[in-house]
């Protein structure tokens, strides 16, 4: 019998937008937030920017912060709720994204008002 085990590569640039997101949506400086779970404000900008690796004790220090949960960090997913999701999920992308996921979601509206 063959194991077949699925590894999900971690995109920590990713990771560093949800950080940086919840960070900004809080009004916090990077100092402050760096103070707040024991690193420096130079290290704290490069998990924001994905050029350093958070680890999981960090992880869990943040969720304690921002009241969220590994799923948020790891995946973007925090809620049950399908429309919060995508609504979160929607503030990583590019403009030049959203303008395309408009589009779409128009044409699906489109087709379930026939």
């Amino acid at each position: 019998m063959i194991n077949l085990v699925m590894r999900m590569a971690v995109d920590y640039e990713k990771v560093g937008l949800r950080i940086n997101y919840l960070r900004k949506n809080a009004k916090l400086k990077q100092k402050e937030l760096a103070d707040m779970i024991n690193i420096s404000p130079k290290y704290l900008s490069n998990l924001e920017t994905g050029r350093k690796h958070v680890n999981l004790d960090l992880i869990s220090e943040l969720c304690n912060v921002f009241d969220t949960t590994y799923d948020y960090f790891m995946l973007g997913y925090i809620r049950q709720n399908t429309d919060e999701n995508i609504m979160d999920l929607l503030k990583l992308c590019s403009e030049d994204d959203k303008k395309v996921v408009f589009e779409m979601v128009r044409l699906f509206a489109q087709r379930n008002q026939k």
